[in-house]
């Protein structure tokens, strides 16, 4: 099996939202599969090392989140299919799946990428819990996939839409609150107006049973109800769940086309009530671990720039909008969308 580097690998990546980016020349000779296998062998054997120091281990594991980007970034679609397959039949896998959180995305046991439970994983040591037991090799690499920027990204997300919804309740006392594809609803962890009663209604709306258990178990006496629904099933004007002071859905857009987006954007718009907030989310196109998401973790995301974002909201009246936001987190690796409905 062989692959072959795009001729303009190296040139600039053309992006709205960081134009001044540059994909650097691979330090390894991608095209060479001898040479690919070695380098891959050479991170597993640092892992494995019984010698080995975290020092050694992020030094690999730094290195190895590295390649796989920039091979992501400079081979064109078939050959980085190709990559990820060769990639996928070394030993190495075998070794990173040792990891719970990569063997997890990677197994989808839900049945679907990017589940709550796997969200889970990074939310953990927040959250005061333990990681799960793990062999040697999967303890010394967790760390360093719980906490890349992309994962720290998450956190500032669930932290974000936490703090939107206390301000919500702040502005309009006894607000009225939607989480869609809301999974295990962990924002609730960080919100004083969830914990502290102050919401009229919060709902978390997502088509895995599992999850909304969780949310009922675990947020249920705080008054957080539930109902289960895909989010598509919105569109169909067939689920009326009244009005809303703050709607959101914080990674459900990252697997959609534009499209399907655009609807849900116009549908959950019309859900607002006058002076109420819209909240969408998206992984931006650069994301450092891109390259290990997709090779390892089975992980596949839709990115988008700050227009494409804006374009989601195509079908809404503009007289009906009091102010649209774009921003980004600190790890400039999610953009969100505020919509505010005009009063």
């Amino acid at each position: 099996m062989s692959w072959q580097l795009l001729e303009n690998g190296s040139d600039v990546i053309e992006r709205i939202d960081h134009p001044h980016l540059k994909v650097p020349k691979a330090h390894i000779d991608l095209s060479n599969v001898k040479v690919v296998d070695t380098f891959l062998s050479s991170i597993e054997s640092k892992i494995l090392a019984e010698a080995s120091t975290p020092s050694d281990v992020e030094t690999a594991m730094r290195n190895l989140f590295a390649v796989l980007h920039l091979a992501r970034r400079s081979m064109d679609q078939d050959n980085w299919h190709n990559f990820v397959d060769h990639c996928r039949n070394h030993k190495i896998k075998d070794t990173l799946h040792q990891d719970c959180f990569t063997r997890h995305s990677f197994e989808r046991p839900r049945g679907y990428p990017g589940d709550a439970a796997l969200l889970d994983f990074i939310y953990n040591s927040d959250m005061g819990l333990a990681a799960p037991e793990m062999s040697l090799a999967g303890q010394r690499i967790h760390p360093w996939t719980i906490n890349s920027t992309a994962c720290n990204g998450v956190k500032e997300r669930r932290a974000l839409i936490a703090r939107l919804i206390d301000e919500t309740v702040a502005r309009s006392p006894g607000a009225e609150i939607l989480s869609i594809a809301g999974g295990h609803f962990r924002e609730a962890e960080l919100s004083l107006a969830v914990r502290r009663k102050q919401t009229k209604r919060v709902l978390v709306v997502d088509s895995d049973r599992q999850s909304l258990d969780e949310v009922e178990d675990a947020y249920g006496h705080f008054g957080v109800e539930t109902h289960e629904a895909a989010a598509l099933s919105l569109v169909s004007g067939k689920m009326d769940y009244g009005k809303f002071d703050l709607i959101y859905s914080s990674g459900l857009f990252d697997y959609l086309k534009a499209s399907t987006c655009k609807r849900l954007v116009h549908t959950w718009f019309s859900m607002l009530k006058p002076g109420g907030k819209l909240l969408v989310t998206n992984f931006l196109d650069w994301v450092e671990t891109v390259g290990y998401m997709e090779t390892f973790m089975n992980w596949n995301l839709v990115f988008r720039n700050r227009i494409e974002m804006v374009e989601m909201a195509a079908k809404i009246d503009e007289k009906d909008i009091s102010e649209i936001r774009l921003f980004s987190e600190n790890n400039n690796n999610v953009i969100y969308m505020l919509i505010e409905k005009a009063a």
